[in-house]
């Protein structure tokens, strides 16, 4: 399992060499934000009284900082940012009642199949980069010791994330659908470890501006 302190050197290396090269050559760059729904992929959610799985639903959002090639039509490169939140349910032995997290920090590459400029474009990109999973305090009832509550606190892992997309930019509105890649997961926890299978479906509409330096 990768060590937290891992995501803020990740993350200051990405924004240090996109830095340094839009420094170099950057004569427009490109700012996009998308919100939407979002559907757990893999199996986060298992009771650990019986292994089964408890049904999630949440949200999602991204936001990217793209540096615009002028010299290949279409193609950006940069930093991107996305963050999904799943509330799940409960059951009657485990609460489950909290907001799990799945986040990528990466490198992105976005591709505009069309020219930017006409109503309706097309795009695809590819996001690589440090993906982290949190979860919730945990509690549940445990039967081989008298019924007593068992509180499992807060966790966090990392692994390595890939995020795809594809969509349509209308005018500057975009309509995407997304997919990060379920990677295993693995929290320590004091009674036992949570090893978890972890992605995400998500679908969005956003934003998308272009602007010179």
């Amino acid at each position: 399992m990768l060590k937290p302190t891992i995501q803020t050197y990740f993350l200051a290396s990405l924004f240090s060499l996109f830095g340094f090269t839009t420094m170099l050559q950057a004569q427009e760059l490109s700012f996009g934000i998308n919100l939407g729904y979002a559907q757990t992929q893999g199996d986060p959610f298992n009771n650990p009284s019986n292994s089964t799985n408890v049904f999630s639903l949440g949200i999602g959002y991204d936001l990217d900082l793209l540096y615009v090639f002028e010299n290949v039509e279409g193609l950006m490169l940069g930093v991107s940012y996305n963050r999904n939140i799943f509330f799940t349910a409960s059951d009657e032995s485990v609460s489950y009642l909290g907001f799990y997290g799945l986040a990528l920090y990466g490198a992105k590459l976005h591709y505009t199949l069309l020219d930017d400029k006409k109503l309706l474009s097309p795009f695809a990109s590819l996001t690589l980069g440090l993906g982290q999973f949190s979860t919730p305090p945990l509690s549940y009832y445990e039967p081989l010791i008298d019924n007593i509550q068992i509180v499992i606190p807060p966790g966090i892992a990392f692994n390595f994330g890939i995020r795809p997309e594809l969509g349509i930019q209308i005018n500057r509105f975009t309509l995407s659908v997304s997919y990060i890649v379920p990677m295993n997961y693995n929290i320590e926890w004091f009674i036992q470890d949570l090893e978890a299978k972890v992605g995400s479906l998500n679908i969005c509409a956003g934003y998308r501006h272009n602007f010179k330096l």
